[in-house]
């Protein structure tokens, strides 16, 4: 079994300040090693093991235990190819065993109100907000419950590149809004643990925040031209060094390379110019 300090480096190329060479315990070591899985047995899932995973779905905790979400299960050859698209390199999202579409539900509370004879004043981005974590909760419990009984899944965000397609085929209401797809069941073979940005630079303390915060920032700019380029991979020398840290001696980490940073930033700055479309949709689907 993979020692804590193992785990670590396999998760981030990085040394930890404090795992050593101690087991974790059985769910901190699943959830280090947790990988997406592309490729399944056609078989379905067992009947009761759904039902189980999907129960361990809604016990995901919930904002003020309104539960503004909903799953969608999606069966139908002509439906999927909809939410999925038509891209050949996406079949294995429409040939899953299982697929999922979790949405953001705020008109189960308009509704609500409606029959109440009270007004609904939660109309607001702050509810847009708590409805989608809502749904984002439900999928990651969803996830891990997954994958604590072996079956292999991946969450899928392309279906937000087609939300008007999506919301018409699933003929989802207004107030309803798809966060995110979901594909699921056995794996045909083991997934790849994918490299995390380091904790440095996700986990911040208080006064520390503002200063590493900026430096992220500086860095993904100095580092977003295409990777391709000369003058890329001099500038992402280093903005790595500087926030990335030294690499591990002796390690050949994918993510420790010049290439692989400077990669990562030009394709963040991409998907952040690209959901201009998607944010004013969202923003018309869910007022009443």
């Amino acid at each position: 079994m993979a020692t804590a300090r193992q785990l670590y480096q396999d998760r981030f190329g990085l040394e930890p300040k404090f795992l050593g060479n101690d087991a974790l315990s059985e769910p901190l070591t699943a959830m280090l090693r947790r990988r997406s899985h592309r490729a399944f047995r056609p078989e379905k899932l067992p009947d009761d093991l759904l039902e189980a995973l999907l129960a361990c779905s809604q016990s995901a905790p919930s904002k003020s235990d309104l539960q503004q979400f909903s799953i969608v299960l999606v069966d139908d050859a002509d439906t999927r190819r909809v939410v999925m698209g038509p891209a050949p390199s996406d079949e294995w999202m429409r040939t899953a065993p299982h697929v999922a579409v979790f949405c953001a539900d705020m008109r189960r509370g308009q509704r609500i109100a409606v029959w109440h004879a009270r007004p609904h004043n939660n109309d607001s981005l702050d509810t847009f907000l708590n409805a989608s974590v809502d749904a984002g909760l439900a999928l990651g419990f969803l996830m891990a419950a997954a994958e604590a009984s072996g079956v292999g899944c991946c969450p899928i965000s392309l279906i937000r590149d087609r939300i008007t397609d999506v919301t018409r085929v699933l003929a989802l209401p207004s107030g309803v809004y798809p966060v995110a797809g979901f594909c699921f069941g056995w794996p045909a073979r083991e997934g790849e643990v994918s490299m995390r940005l380091p904790p440095s630079v996700v986990v911040h303390h208080e006064a520390s925040s503002r200063k590493t915060l900026l430096a992220m920032t500086k860095g993904a700019i100095d580092a977003s031209p295409s990777p391709s380029t000369s003058s890329a991979l001099s500038k992402s020398t280093a903005s790595r060094r500087n926030i990335l840290g030294p690499r591990m001696p002796g390690a050949s980490f994918p993510w420790r390379s010049d290439r692989a940073f400077a990669t990562f930033c030009s394709a963040a700055a991409s998907r952040c110019a690209s959901g201009a479309e998607f944010g004013q949709l969202i923003l018309q689907r869910f007022k009443t």
